[in-house]
């Protein structure tokens, strides 16, 4: 009985343990509900996928192209560079480095170009070499006195060797003086060009020999140019300029829209870069139009181009042109601008400016697909 009693015992244990661990285990089967284990999705953060801020530039500016440039350049005296474009020169090296670019126009049609650098050592290193340099005119000195800039040449015409003494030109003759910076390229030699057009700078070295050499560094003459983010004339189309000097020499721009540059050709070709290769651009073209004539008696056939007064001619940029005039006070006094129509001061794009001074007669053609306007 006892033996009976303890058997149904164990039977009703087992059976209440068996159920007992049956519904624990149905209960963990279950998926739990949303609302008291699920984890919530977080709120998004709507700043999360937001670009980085980027704080608006508050340095200095260049006073020649308007583009950002450090403090210890920024107040500095630039460097007006006499470079040789004849064709029998080309490649022109360490012309891609240049802040502000001229073109003029020098005896028996062809034409000479001014570069102007804040900082010729900034020129990547393996196109440290500037030129080939060539002789100064006596206008080339106008261009170098109203930005106040130091004048290199090579050699020079009477009348150009006379101004500069008579005005006091800081400049660097490397026909005249050994300069440690200046330096003749043997191998053009080999190459078979003239020996005229194998003198070089060496931009890193005209830095370090200037910040010791020169007694002012400091730029005493304020520039009036002013810059904004693409200062797309209101105007006509410009897709493409041609700007005629003579029968010899005509420059072409190219705007490209993707980059918003004008691509510059000449000799019937990419103007490249000798040193680095790459073709040059602009983001302005401006041309100035001027008095110009043969000097009487001159046996060389020299040219007499006056940059002292005012005059008319053409800004182009982003695709368009607009008339404009030129102004300039003395020979001192820096080249200033402004809209034809309405006198207001000339607005220029950021960037490179190729500045071609041009006789007043010489063709200029503005294009627009197949449409061209000539003048």
């Amino acid at each position: 009985m006892i033996f009976k009693r303890f058997f149904l015992v164990c039977a009703v244990a087992a059976v209440l343990f068996l159920s007992s661990c049956g519904a624990q285990e149905a209960v963990t089967t279950f998926a739990p509900l949303p609302d008291e284990t699920a984890t919530p999705n977080p709120t998004p953060d709507p700043t999360a996928s937001a670009e980085p801020t980027v704080a608006p530039y508050d340095g200095q500016y260049n006073a020649l192209n308007g583009l950002p440039i450090s403090d210890e350049l920024a107040g500095k005296r630039a460097f007006a560079i006499t470079l040789n474009n004849i064709r029998e020169a080309q490649p022109i090296h360490g012309i891609i480095g240049a802040d502000l670019i001229y073109e003029l126009p020098a005896e028996g049609g062809v034409t000479r170009i001014i570069a102007v650098y804040s900082d010729t050592s900034a020129i990547p290193s393996y196109a440290t070499a500037i030129g080939s340099i060539r002789s100064a005119r006596d206008y080339f000195l106008d261009i170098a006195l109203g930005l106040d800039a130091i004048y290199i040449h090579a050699g020079g015409s009477p009348q150009s060797y006379s101004d500069i003494k008579s005005l006091n030109v800081d400049h660097f003759d490397g026909v005249a003086v050994s300069y440690p910076f200046i330096y003749r390229d043997s191998s053009r030699k080999s190459q078979g060009y003239a020996y005229e057009h194998t003198m070089f700078i060496n931009g890193e070295a005209l830095m370090s020999y200037a910040a010791e050499n020169v007694k002012r560094t400091e730029r005493k003459t304020d520039l009036p140019y002013i810059f904004a983010d693409d200062a797309v004339p209101d105007g006509d189309d410009a897709s493409g300029v041609s700007v005629k000097f003579s029968d010899y020499k005509t420059t072409q721009f190219t705007y490209d829209a993707e980059s918003k540059l004008y691509k510059i050709s000449q000799f019937k070709g990419e103007f490249a870069d000798g040193g680095v290769g790459d073709p040059l651009t602009a983001v302005n073209i401006l041309i100035l139009k001027v008095s110009a004539a043969t000097v009487p008696g001159d046996e060389a056939g020299r040219l007499s181009v006056n940059l002292v007064g005012s005059g008319n001619g053409y800004y182009v940029s982003g695709g368009k042109y607009t008339e404009i005039k030129w102004s300039k006070s003395s020979r001192s006094a820096p080249f200033e601008y402004a809209l034809a129509e309405s006198d207001e001061p000339l607005t220029l794009s950021r960037g490179v400016s190729y500045i071609n001074i041009v006789p007043g007669s010489a063709k200029i053609e503005f294009s627009a697909s197949d449409v061209s306007v000539g003048n």
